[in-house]
C-alpha cells in the first residue's frame, strides 16, 4: 500500500535528510525514516548495521529529530538517547533542555487506513541550544 503522495523528497540530486517514505503493509500504517547523521551522530536505533528505522503510525502526525541538550554546558548530552527520532500526534516545542525539529508532517485517512501525504522538510536538522525555550 504505498500510494501516499511523497512531497520534499530530494529528487535532482538533492539530498533529503531523513526522508520519510510511505513503509505501509495493507492497514498497517508504517513511515520509514531515512538513517543519517546529527552532529556527527547518528539517532537512537539509526547506524551503520542498524535495520530500516520505521515508525508505526496511527493518524495524523509530525516526525521530529529530538535533541537533548545539557543545561549547564549547553552541549547535546552523551547518552544513546539524546538525538532521537519520533512521531508525535501533537506540535512539539522546545523546552528548556530538549530542541524538536520538523523533519516531516504524515497525512492519513481512516476508511480505508492508508497514508495520503508525507511532507518532508529535507533540510538537515542543526542542533542549536539558543533555540530552546529558556526561562527566567
Amino acid at each position: 500500500m504505498v500510494d501516499a503522495q511523497v512531497r520534499g523528497g530530494g529528487g535532482a540530486g538533492v539530498k533529503c535528510w531523513f526522508e520519510a517514505t510511505n513503509a505501509s503493509v495493507e492497514t498497517a500504517l508504517k513511515v520509514k525514516i531515512a538513517q543519517d547523521q546529527i552532529a556527527g551522530r547518528y539517532p537512537n536505533g539509526m547506524g551503520l548495521g542498524f535495520p530500516d528505522f520505521i515508525l508505526d503510525i496511527s493518524q495524523n502526525c509530525y516526525i521530529y529529530a529530538r535533541i537533548l541538550f545539557n543545561t549547564t554546558t549547553l552541549e547535546i548530552e552523551t547518552g544513546s538517547d539524546s538525538i532521537t527520532v519520533l512521531k508525535s500526534n501533537d506540535l512539539q516545542s522546545n523546552t528548556a533542555s530538549e530542541q524538536y525539529i520538523l523533519l516531516a508532517t504524515v497525512e492519513t485517512e481512516t476508511d480505508p487506513a492508508r497514508i495520503v501525504a508525507i511532507n518532508n522538510v529535507c533540510s538537515q536538522p542543526q542542533p542549536n541550544p539558543c533555540a530552546l525555550a529558556w526561562t527566567t
